[in-house]
């Protein structure tokens, strides 16, 4: 596997595990459909690494920016703007977004892995919602024909399927604010992922479609400024000085977590976007975070700017990737207990609270925090936490990575919580962590070279887990993880 990529063997496992049938449509007989055949519902632990790979790659959902198959670079992760024209002729970038929602004001997207009785319970609440209307309902296969006609193109078509793909309703509402009229009904669903204007997910393919005709053109004008980079979480928010920020559009991939600092005075909140902003280089993007604050309630928004690209790189072709990131927002007072929003979807975030976050005081040298987002079993709820450290990969050889230390991943939550699990990994042996004892898992067949370390103290389960993310490396050693969990400084322990 590739270093780049940031779905790491733990989310390759879980993809390839995936399901492979959908629930079936609800049963409203007026409204269109196209069913799939009903199976077991798949873990959270599936379901929410197929989310990431979704946000990273589904335009139509997430409006993350696709490369076709022309020699252009591409700003992977910016949401552009829909490009103006005359409206004297139907482009063939319009030609191609005409067919998506065309007769719906409001789409409604479901997790992937709602069932047939959530879908019901949506498709009743939107029912009652004053002059709304059930246009038809697209079950999974139905989205991925969607997808797979817009994408025939593209290698991206051989990552997604349709089990990863969210089902949704496609609505008819009359009113000056359709969209506010159904978030509100559906806010408290939980099978309801977002809740956007059909005109979006029109907008972008179009934009993005227009932006691969025209970035060859645009990189030569694309100049880029920037200050000092200020590294706030694991370096993932420089300080960019460029008038091209713009609201990032995430689409239902959405925030994929939130957390405070453990003096409360700030949010973390965490997506999948571009890679990592490098200054005139393309598809690096770089991100910031906004708040508005009320007595009551804090509303977060993303910018993002892309790096740009030089004379050099005009034929470069941004391969399709998502990342892991995450950006630091302060806030005029803690927290507290106000409630948090995300702006684009009107969605409310649950909030881990950082002052449960325990913090390593060992690592090995040149070890830094990579990466941090909602943990399993339940990252919907944010109970749990997961950070990941490591050194920065080496680079690649040619189109292989380079094995080196594997990365360490830590979440946290209550002990008191949903069992973890660990199915796929087989108990070892018992070692004792400050006074706890620790389980030591190995993997199983179907995940050689995974291990855990599994504990609960003061409160909370920790599971401190590695395992290859090159070909040819291993996990990390028993040895190092007890030397790093015996030097986690645990709040209340």
């Amino acid at each position: 596997m590739s270093r780049s990529d940031p779905l790491d063997g733990k989310i390759r496992e879980a993809l390839a595990d995936v399901v492979s049938q959908a629930p079936v449509a609800p049963d409203f007989d007026d409204i269109e459909t196209t069913e799939a055949p009903q199976s077991k519902r798949p873990s959270r632990r599936i379901v929410w690494a197929a989310a990431a790979a979704v946000a990273a790659v589904f335009a139509v959902i997430a409006g993350v920016t696709i490369t076709g198959t022309d020699d252009t670079a591409v700003d992977t992760g910016m949401g552009p703007e829909e490009p103006p024209h005359d409206g004297s002729a139907v482009t063939p970038c319009e030609e191609s977004a005409s067919h998506i929602a065309s007769d719906a004001d409001v789409l409604v997207f479901l997790q992937p892995d709602s069932s047939k009785e959530q879908q019901d319970e949506v498709a009743r609440l939107i029912e009652a919602v004053p002059d709304a209307e059930i246009v038809r309902f697209l079950d999974q296969d139905a989205t991925y024909d969607e997808f797979r006609d817009i994408y025939a193109d593209s290698p991206i078509l051989e990552s997604v399927t349709a089990e990863i793909l969210p089902p949704r309703f496609e609505l008819s509402v009359a009113g000056p604010s359709p969209v506010d009229a159904v978030a509100d009904a559906l806010r408290a669903e939980p099978a309801v992922r977002e809740v956007i204007d059909a005109d979006r997910p029109r907008a972008e393919i179009i934009a993005q479609c227009a932006q691969r005709e025209t970035a060859a053109d645009d990189d030569a004008e694309r100049a880029t400024t920037t200050t000092e980079a200020v590294e706030v979480v694991g370096g993932e928010m420089p300080l960019v000085d460029d008038d091209r920020w713009g609201p990032y559009v995430m689409g239902s991939g959405g925030l994929t977590g939130t957390r405070t600092s453990p003096d409360g005075r700030s949010l973390v909140v965490t997506f999948v976007g571009g890679a990592p902003y490098t200054p005139g280089k393309a598809c690096t993007v770089a991100y910031r975070a906004e708040v508005t604050e009320s007595a009551g309630e804090v509303t977060v928004q993303l910018f993002s700017v892309g790096g740009g690209a030089t004379a050099d790189s005009e034929n470069v072709v941004c391969t399709l990737e998502g990342y892991f990131r995450s950006v630091e927002v302060g806030l005029d007072a803690p927290l507290g207990d106000r409630t948090v929003h995300e702006k684009e979807s009107r969605r409310r975030l649950e909030v881990f609270d950082g002052s449960l976050l325990a913090e390593p005081t060992l690592m090995p040298e040149g070890w830094t925090l990579l990466s941090e987002q909602a943990g399993f079993p339940d990252p919907e709820s944010a109970a749990y936490w997961q950070r990941t450290w490591g050194a920065e990969p080496p680079p690649s050889t040619g189109d292989s990575c380079t094995p080196s230390d594997s990365p360490i991943s830590l979440t946290q939550g209550p002990a008191a919580g949903p069992d973890r699990d660990v199915s796929y990994l087989r108990p070892v042996s018992t070692y004792d962590v400050n006074g706890a004892p620790a389980t030591y898992y190995e993997g199983g067949p179907t995940t050689p070279g995974q291990v855990a370390l599994i504990w609960e103290t003061a409160g909370q389960s920790f599971v401190l887990d590695s395992g290859p993310s090159c070909f040819g490396e291993g996990a990390a050693s028993l040895d190092r993880l007890l030397k790093f969990a015996r030097a986690l400084a645990v709040p209340g322990s």
